[in-house]
């Protein structure tokens, strides 16, 4: 982990990116935060950081995290997950989704997840995640515990 931390911070200073630490966010003024279990056929978290001022059209924007979990018996088995090198246990989605942002998404995610805590409408994941975000000149930082959730209509 402590190599993937140097790497990132070396690619940063190469590409010149701001850092945002999105588990920061959700205390701003305009943020909010959702974290939940999809009902695909796949077991899907989605880790979603929203940005909407009320009142103001067309200003909101998303940063979204998506982990599909392949292989859900190894991920409870395993507990921590290298989205490096897990790839057949699981696979990570990121993106920045906006009214603006139209391009096709061109990222790096590298990190870890600890599996803490498993039930069938409630996963707890400890994340040490990265994201290199090469079109929006950033990197991303999905950093502490978060609880995952089944809700009605994901």
């Amino acid at each position: 982990m402590k190599h993937i931390t140097i790497f990132c911070l070396f690619i940063s200073l190469i590409i010149g990116c701001k850092t945002t630490h999105l588990h920061r966010l959700k205390n701003h003024p305009n943020f909010s935060e959702r974290s939940v279990i999809t009902s695909d056929s796949v077991k899907t978290l989605v880790q979603d950081v929203l940005y909407n001022r009320p009142g103001v059209i067309d200003e909101e924007y998303s940063y979204m995290l998506r982990y599909k979990l392949i292989d859900t018996t190894a991920a409870k088995e395993k507990r921590i997950l290298d989205l490096s090198k897990d790839t057949s246990i699981v696979k990570t989605q990121y993106f920045l989704a906006s009214v603006w942002n139209w391009s096709e998404p061109n990222n790096l995610v590298s990190g870890t997840i600890e599996v803490v805590h498993w039930e069938t409408n409630k996963i707890i994941l400890k994340q040490n995640v990265y994201v290199e975000d090469y079109v929006e000149k950033e990197q991303v930082k999905f950093i502490g515990i978060r609880t995952f959730e089944t809700r009605e209509g994901w």
